[in-house]
């Protein structure tokens, strides 16, 4: 009887031991899926070199939650136009990685194939494209995902700036006062098209030393602090009223500071984006 039962311990281990490395193995190839869709991701979006060339003080601080992002930045030129875009798609992890290579695609197709210029015909576009994509019944559940973006064209002779939004506001800071250029009300996707909502565009000029923030609202959502509490946009604004006259690495390890003083021991709730550019 003590020999069956220790023959049935044995047997028992062997199989959790076997149960466990099974396991591993599907824990190593989901990984190593997720961190190849991590590369795929980064490659598609622009790197800091386009940015860099027109704007020498500007930052890029993109902080994804998970290994791959909801959140992705994206810019290009055009016709002597650089266009800036910060982007938080719904989700985040590999669905909002998904949604991100959908709005990479649909800027890519309005802004560089279709020469759209202006800003708020490329959101109402957006949504026109994310909407035809995503309103399907998918296993009797109909997809209703969105996209939450900032996008400026920046005329690189004037330094003209127009922009539009939904739902991400932008800061303009200049002499030393922020103003805040308010996004329309409602996301990407939201809406049908024939529903006659439309994204609106904003002009207005910089001169030198401005500073310009587009961002997601990653950074403004985080908790933390004594209270656990949401860092906030009023907290936000000092923030960046605090920091705007520094150069712009300084600016980015100074935001990576507060971020991690204000999260502590919590974890990070959401993906984070924010672009700086100095004129």
């Amino acid at each position: 009887m003590d020999n069956q039962l220790l023959r049935a311990k044995q047997t028992a281990s062997m199989e959790i031991a076997k149960q466990r490395e099974e396991l591993q193995i599907k824990n190593k190839n989901i990984m190593d899926s997720i961190n190849y869709a991590k590369r795929i991701q980064r490659g598609m979006m622009p790197t800091e070199f386009l940015l860099k060339h027109f704007f020498p003080q500007s930052f890029l601080f993109y902080r994804p939650r998970d290994v791959v992002s909801g959140d992705f930045y994206w810019f290009a030129e055009k016709n002597n136009t650089l266009y800036v875009a910060a982007v938080d798609c719904t989700g985040h992890g590999v669905p909002g990685a998904f949604m991100s290579i959908i709005g990479i695609n649909l800027l890519n197709n309005i802004i560089i194939e279709k020469d759209i210029n202006d800003p708020g015909t490329i959101l109402n576009m957006m949504n026109q494209g994310l909407y035809e994509n995503l309103n399907k019944e998918v296993d009797d559940i109909t997809l209703r995902d969105g996209m939450d973006m900032s996008i400026c064209a920046i005329h690189n002779n004037s330094h003209r700036i127009e922009y539009a939004g939904a739902m991400n506001t932008i800061f303009l800071v200049k002499n030393n006062r922020l103003i805040e250029i308010v996004a329309n009300r409602f996301s990407i996707g939201s809406f049908e098209p024939d529903i006659r909502e439309y994204y609106e565009t904003h002009a207005f000029d910089s001169q030198l030393g401005d500073m310009l923030y587009l961002f997601s609202d990653g950074f403004i959502d985080q908790f933390g602090g004594p209270k656990g509490k949401k860092y906030k946009i009023h907290r936000f604004r000092k923030l960046i009223m605090d920091i705007h006259e520094k150069p712009a690495e300084e600016q980015e390890k100074i935001l990576d500071r507060e971020l991690t003083a204000w999260k502590g021991n919590l974890e990070q709730v959401d993906d984070i984006t924010i672009i700086g550019l100095r004129f």
